[in-house]
């Protein structure tokens, strides 16, 4: 008797690599959590995912998510800086079929699943029809991926808006992108803002600028935690000012992209302050436009509260490849 079919699922994040084992039904039947600077490559990490899953059989197709371009069959995890080619996996493990695809994308799909958890941010309690939507989120960096209807059947876009060079919109804010330039040596992105070493490097210069004698933060989740629980007055500026330009960004995406449907906020870093910033000038600043007010109060935000929304992505697509809706390639 043939061995049951059995397809691996990975998301790899800029600090984590997670990887699941489903089944012909797409029923998650194991998964394992990996830390990528434990190894140099994505080769060694999926080695050591097929050990730690326990695979005994041939995988007959994988979806992989990676955090950065992919083009070609190809990419490379910016965080990381692994290359990634598809065809060199396939050959390495003997994959029939694989499907490379960005992780924020895979995010984005992992929106459409249906038991998605969300939280209202703000605005109409519910997406507005069958308009385009987009899921932006802090990690690691800061992704943006567009949700669009085609036909009867939803599509994700991915892009790299998270490297778009960041705006100020609040007199603070031009004098904290100019500190920023100076710290960093060059131009200021989003994801210089809006990621946890984003963050830390917020806190750096809203220190300087204030004049607090404070040493360096490098770990994000001390300001996080510090604000949530109110222990800190400055980290609570810090993760204020944070979720105000996540705001402004998220409203920014929406008018480039034209996403009346909705805007959701996923990654690694919002859903551990969902209080905070559903307190946060969050909702204030996404709607404070000078002319497009109107547009934007019409737009609803939502937090994806969800564990892994890029791994259930990555599953949403190997369940479309199974039901014959969506090729998978390479």
């Amino acid at each position: 008797m043939a061995p049951a079919p059995r397809f691996l699922v990975a998301d790899i994040g800029g600090t984590y690599a997670r990887f699941a084992l489903y089944d012909a039904s797409c029923t998650r039947l194991t998964e394992t959590r990996l830390r990528v600077e434990d190894f140099s490559g994505i080769v060694e990490a999926v080695a050591a995912a097929l050990q730690s899953l326990a695979v005994a059989v041939r995988i007959d197709a994988a979806v992989i998510a990676i955090a950065g371009p992919v083009e070609g069959g190809a990419g490379r995890v910016v965080n990381s800086g692994w290359q990634v080619s598809g065809s060199l996996l396939k050959r390495r493990f003997d994959w029939p079929t694989l499907y490379l695809v960005n992780d924020f994308a895979a995010a984005a799909y992992g929106v459409l699943e249906a038991d998605t958890r969300l939280r209202r941010l703000g605005g109409p309690a519910q997406y507005v029809s069958d308009y385009p939507r987009v899921v932006v989120g802090a990690g690691t960096g800061f992704g943006v991926a567009q949700i669009v209807k085609c036909a009867d059947t939803w599509q994700v876009v991915a892009s790299e808006g998270g490297h778009a060079r960041f705006a100020p919109d609040t007199d603070e804010e031009v004098e904290l992108l100019l500190l920023l330039r100076r710290r960093l040596g060059r131009s200021v992105q989003r994801e210089d803002i809006l990621s946890g070493r984003g963050l830390c490097d917020l806190y750096a210069v809203m220190a300087q600028w204030r004049g607090e004698n404070l040493t360096d933060e490098t770990d994000p989740a001390v300001v996080v935690s510090a604000a949530v629980a109110q222990k800190s007055v400055f980290c609570s500026l810090v993760l204020n000012a944070f979720c105000g330009i996540l705001g402004a960004v998220a409203a920014d995406i929406a008018l480039d992209l034209g996403s009346t449907g909705g805007v959701c906020i996923a990654g690694g870093m919002a859903p551990r302050f969902g209080d905070f910033l559903d307190q946060s000038p969050f909702r204030s600043r996404f709607e404070s436009h000078p002319v497009y007010r109107d547009y934007l109060e019409k737009i609803p935000t939502f937090l994806v509260t969800s564990q892994d929304p890029g791994l259930a992505g990555a599953a949403y697509l190997l369940r479309r490849h199974l039901a014959g809706e969506q090729k998978i390639r390479l």
